[in-house]
């Protein structure tokens, strides 16, 4: 069983070595307009689009445009949302794969799950935040900034730390046990020394 100082130790290594990885894709092989983003990004778009037109119930006021680096989603000629590469989440997937595989807990099998369950709800969130920044634009333009920049950006970070804290909460007690077996373990040796040099000073007084 891991301590609190293995734990640690473990995960930092890992978290250093992702980092890196990450890094080197990020600077080598996902550079601008690659083929990931492309597809991730146009994938975002009409997925947005498809929900846009179910909701509104008239599929002839949506329409996309694609374009190079990115997607363009319209709300009949008066309002519309870019899709760019920086809106389709992959760095919010590479940072919630980053943590699975970082963490020292836990099977592969759980892994695997959280995993899959993860990545599909945030991409849905991902999807719905588009489909739900074009109703903004049509509908509540002036607060198309805030609720962008701020309120979906804050929520998103929200959604990742509910999933690591479902996650690591069965592991939670284990860590406990092992600082408070470590602490008795600590308790019982200075309760036998104490017991020990009791003894000692009762055989000295005897012996006087």
């Amino acid at each position: 069983m891991l301590n609190n100082k293995s734990l640690i130790q473990q995960w930092a290594i890992r978290a250093i070595v992702l980092y890196l990885v990450f890094f080197a894709l990020n600077s080598f092989v996902l550079t601008s307009d690659n083929a990931l983003d492309k597809w991730l990004t146009r994938f975002t778009a009409e997925s947005s689009g498809k929900i846009a037109k179910w909701a509104i119930g008239d599929g002839s006021k949506i329409s996309l445009d694609k374009q190079s680096g990115g997607a363009t989603l319209h709300y009949q000629d008066n309002s519309y949302v870019f899709v760019g590469h920086g809106c389709n989440a992959r760095d919010i997937f590479f940072l919630y794969i980053g943590f699975l595989l970082s963490i020292p807990l836990g099977s592969v099998h759980r892994k695997l799950g959280y995993l899959g369950v993860g990545l599909l709800l945030i991409w849905l969130f991902n999807v719905i935040r588009v489909f739900l920044l074009l109703m903004v634009a049509q509908h509540m333009p002036a607060f198309f900034d805030f609720i962008h920049k701020y309120l979906f950006q804050v929520s998103i970070y929200i959604l990742l730390l509910v999933l690591w804290h479902y996650y690591l909460q069965p592991f939670g007690s284990k860590v406990t046990v092992v600082e408070d077996t470590a602490k008795s373990d600590v308790n019982k040796a200075t309760a036998a020394e104490i017991v020990h040099e009791y003894h000692s000073e009762l055989e000295k007084s005897a012996n006087n």
